[in-house]
């Protein structure tokens, strides 16, 4: 169902008063940088890799999302019609996560070991490492991300299923003055994710 000209009209003649109620009404605007993760259901073969706490994170970018499109054939501009067909996770990058460096480094040896631990190493005439069953191991991983309102409270939670750390991208060091705090970024492969409003 199409939206009527006069629905256009109508939100497109809002008053300034009508855009504060309206913000209103759905509890403010959701800050940028209010938002914390936590790591689920990490088990790998016995050995659980979750977050004891929420671990702040300063950076996050999900990648887009959107459906699979097929032509039909009809005539149209450019291709012609488009049917959508499959929803789609689609990213170059999964998602990206950016952590601040403790002074203990807690963080980053708890993603660390996840990430060693997908893999089995065995010793012989060299270090041979195989990925572990997917099943037993990289499936049950659950990154959990709550956007948060300006006081603090959950105001929605994305679920990354099927989710484990793919890669922890170099670290910079730098020995000049003011070089600010170090981070670390890390890029998490998910098959799915979900939103929900509490």
């Amino acid at each position: 169902m199409g939206v009527q000209a006069s629905d256009r009209k109508k939100y497109i003649q809002m008053t300034p008063q009508q855009l504060i109620t309206l913000i209103a009404d759905h509890n403010g605007i959701q800050r940028k940088n209010k938002f914390s993760v936590t790591f689920n259901n990490t088990n790998c073969n016995g050995v659980a890799l979750d977050s004891e706490e929420a671990i702040p994170a300063i950076y996050m970018n999900i990648g887009q999302r959107g459906v699979e499109l097929t032509p039909d054939r009809m005539t149209g501009p450019g291709i012609g019609r488009n049917i959508p067909t499959n929803p789609t996770f689609e990213s170059d990058k999964g998602l990206l996560l950016r952590f601040p460096i403790e002074q203990d480094w807690k963080t980053y040896k708890l993603i660390n070991d996840w990430l060693g631990n997908l893999a089995i190493t065995n010793s012989g005439l060299g270090n041979v490492t195989a990925a572990r069953y997917y099943d037993n191991c990289a499936k049950n991983g659950t990154v959990i991300v709550n956007a948060e309102t300006y006081n603090g409270t959950v105001a929605c939670t994305f679920t990354f299923n099927e989710a484990f750390p793919a890669l922890i991208l170099p670290i910079d060091f730098d020995a000049e003055a003011n070089t600010g705090n170090s981070t670390f970024d890390v890029i998490f492969n998910f098959r799915t994710y979900s939103v929900i409003i509490p």
